[in-house]
């Protein structure tokens, strides 16, 4: 009977502590929206619609692409620190923290403008990564004679590879384009969970110890489309309005599960253990990724001081999970779809760049920036704000450095994941971004 009772609070605990063990549900450790990259961009809150002026453009707004005057090549390097402060009500021993750190590319981009008759055009193919899935709890969960460890790590990301195009086709006006292609054979895409769950107690006279190891491989498919507008210094007003749309689309998630499962009695002799390891699991879904719509408007004081503020809405109630069954759920609650409420997130990003210094070859700008950035939830998005700083280096005929930190924060989230565990946590996230543009 208390074996009965042992697996039914695994289960119970840990089907919904690690998403490995929920195939339906996706979580996404980082922020879930991906406006673009780029230090000086980041420095400035991520308010970049209305200016995307370099490199980085093709994802903030590919129309912005027309702004530049020759070759670039981009480069941006990030590293992350991630504490999570979880609170367990009804396991108060399972409290505390739980980090993750790492470094990685974030970032690469060639664009090249030329002109067709008097019309300037501009071609770029662009990396970036765009989710980021690395995540570890370790902690132990206590009741009444029982102890349970729980092990946990997700590592990995997806990305994208794009070919964006920009075309001026007014003296101030610009569209622009690109062509996404996410695919594990040609950049990053695919993430891996791993779940250890270890429990003891008694059966009848005999002490014994269940192992459950499991191991959920994630590789995602997809081709998507952003489409961009820019119109700069409106009627020579200092103002300029951007606009973006990232395309919905259907990606394809195949999902590879593999289980051992193993008894055994410490006190009593080896041929007590028992092993159970069944084939592995195979499974292909369609992932609908929702469309984004972002404004943004930039205003230009001087030729040193320039203000930007962007709104950003992504339809997170459209994101959804199809199984080869044609059942959908949501990739957020692990629900079905009639019987999940999810709603569309709004995103707020302000900003501002000060040039401090500048000379005929130099410049050292300072950026500032805030924002307001929800992550979708179970009713209403988890509310998380954040703070930039940056600053950089221009040698304007060679290179442009910058650096930017940017603080990202949630108090008391994701309680309706767990809610039978009285689950809730606070988020910390440090990024600190590193950029590079070499001109030609």
């Amino acid at each position: 009977m208390f074996r009965i009772f042992f697996y039914i609070l695994i289960f119970l605990t840990y089907s919904e502590i690690t998403f490995a063990s929920a195939p339906t549900r996706i979580e996404f450790p980082s922020s879930p929206i991906p406006v673009g990259s780029g230090a000086r961009a980041i420095g400035m809150g991520g308010a970049f619609i209305g200016i995307a002026d370099d490199a980085t453009a093709a994802d903030w707004n590919p129309a912005g692409l027309t702004d530049l005057d020759r070759a670039e090549i981009s480069m941006v390097g990030t590293f992350v620190h991630r504490i999570e402060n979880n609170i367990f009500n009804v396991s108060p021993e399972s409290n505390g923290p739980q980090t993750v750190s790492h470094f990685c590319s974030n970032y690469f981009s060639i664009a090249s403008p030329f002109l067709m008759g008097e019309t300037k055009m501009v071609f770029s193919l662009n990396y970036q990564k765009r989710y980021d899935f690395n995540k570890k709890w370790n902690f132990i969960l206590q009741h009444t004679n029982q102890k349970h460890h729980v092990d946990y790590q997700s590592e990995g990301s997806l990305s994208a590879l794009g070919f964006a195009y920009s075309v001026k086709i007014l003296e101030n006006l610009s569209l622009g384009i690109t062509f996404n292609i996410w695919d594990n054979d040609i950049s990053p895409n695919k993430w891996q969970q791993k779940s250890f769950k270890q429990g003891s107690g008694m059966d009848g006279k005999n002490f014994f110890i269940d192992e459950i190891l499991k191991t959920d491989t994630y590789i995602f498919k997809g081709y998507s489309w952003n489409l961009g507008l820019m119109w700069k210094d409106i009627n020579n007003s200092g103002y300029s309005l951007g606009l973006v749309v990232k395309v919905p689309f259907k990606g394809q998630l195949n999902r590879y599960t593999h289980t051992v499962s193993k008894t055994y009695y410490p006190e009593l002799p080896p041929y007590y253990d028992s092993i159970n390891t069944p084939q592995p699991y195979e499974c292909d879904e369609s992932l609908y990724m929702p469309m984004s719509i972002g404004l943004g408007i930039s205003y230009k004081y001087s030729d040193k001081f320039t203000v930007s503020f962007d709104i950003y809405r992504t339809n997170w109630n459209d994101f959804i999970l199809k199984d080869l069954n044609g059942n959908e759920r949501s990739p957020i609650t692990g629900e079905s779809i009639e019987t999940s409420t999810i709603n569309a997130s709004n995103q707020f990003r302000m900003g501002m760049e000060y040039i401090m210094l500048e000379s005929a070859k130099y410049a050292l700008p300072f950026c500032f920036g805030l924002f307001y950035d929800p992550a979708p939830a179970e009713n209403s998005p988890d509310n998380f704000w954040g703070i930039t700083i940056g600053t950089g280096f221009i040698e304007k005929q060679l290179f442009t450095f910058d650096i930017a930190y940017q603080f990202r924060f949630g108090k008391n989230v994701g309680d309706s994941i767990l809610d039978h565990l009285g689950f809730s946590q606070s988020i910390y996230e440090h990024i600190l971004y590193s950029s590079v543009i070499l001109y030609f």
